[in-house]
C-alpha cells in the first residue's frame, strides 16, 4: 500500500486502522502541496516510528518533465532538507507526480545525481483521485491477481481512507497478500531506504515552507 500527496488532517486515522491490522505502507510525501510539510511533523514522526516507509514525491508536486534541471533537482533537495529536520531521514525512494517523467532520461539522471536511486510507480490504481466510485476502487483490489503489486492510494482523500483503504486491505488479506513497504517488497532493509540517517532536529525557526 503507498499513499501519495500527504501529510494532511487524513493521514492520523489513517495510521491509526494501519496499525490495527499490522500493515506496513509506504507514504510519498510533499513539502508543500495540500499543506506545509512542517504542520505535520508529528505525523511523520509517528509514520517513521511505526515502521512505515518515508518516500518522496517532490517538495510541490508538479509536472517534474517541464522544469528545468536546476528546479527539478530543488524539487527534491529540498523535501530532503525538510524530512532530516523533522525525521532524520533522506529517502532512495521516489514516485514522480502524476507518473510523470519516469520514463525521461533527463529527469531520472537529475534525481540521480542527489541520490534518489529508486523511482517507483505503481501498477494497481485504487482510482481514488480520479472520481473512481467505491465499488470500481473495489474492484481494483478484487483484481489484484495474487501477483506483487504496488497500489496507489492518496491519504488526502478522506472517502480513499474511511472505505477504500479498509476495503483493499481486507481484499488483499484475504487474497494472502503479505502487505509491506516498497523497499521490504524490493528487498531492501529499513537502512537502505534512507541515503542519509541522522539525528533528528528541534524545531526552529527554518520549519516554515
Amino acid at each position: 500500500m503507498t499513499y501519495d500527496d500527504g501529510p494532511h488532517t487524513e493521514t492520523a486515522g489513517l495510521l491509526d486502522y494501519l496499525k490495527s491490522k499490522g500493515v506496513k505502507a509506504t507514504f510519498y510525501i510533499n513539502g508543500l502541496n495540500f499543506n506545509c510539510i512542517y504542520d505535520f511533523a508529528d505525523i511523520i514522526q509517528r509514520m517513521h516510528d511505526e515502521g512505515h516507509q518515508i518516500a518522496s514525491h517532490t517538495w510541490s508536486h508538479p509536472h517534474i518533465p517541464t522544469l528545468t534541471d536546476a528546479q527539478i533537482k530543488a524539487e527534491m533537495t529540498k523535501l530532503d532538507t525538510a524530512l532530516l529536520k523533522i525525521v532524520g531521514v533522506s529517502p532512495r525512494f521516489a514516485r514522480l507526480p502524476y507518473g510523470d517523467g519516469i520514463d525521461n532520461a533527463r529527469v531520472i539522471k537529475l534525481i540521480g545525481e542527489v541520490g534518489y536511486t529508486h523511482v517507483v510507480q505503481w501498477d494497481l490504481d485504487s482510482g481514488d483521485s480520479i472520481g473512481y466510485t467505491h465499488q470500481q476502487s473495489y474492484d481494483m483490489y478484487d483484481g489484484a491477481g495474487g501477483q506483487p503489486r504496488i497500489a496507489l492510494n492518496h491519504d488526502v482523500n478522506s472517502d480513499s481512507i474511511k472505505y477504500v483503504t479498509p476495503y483493499g486491505v481486507n481484499s488483499a488479506l484475504t487474497q494472502g497478500y503479505n502487505m509491506v513497504t516498497t523497499g521490504t517488497c524490493l528487498g531492501f532493509t529499513k537502512e537502505q531506504w534512507y541515503k542519509k540517517i541522522i539525528p533528528r532536529s528541534a524545531r526552529d525557526s527554518t520549519w516554515v515552507c
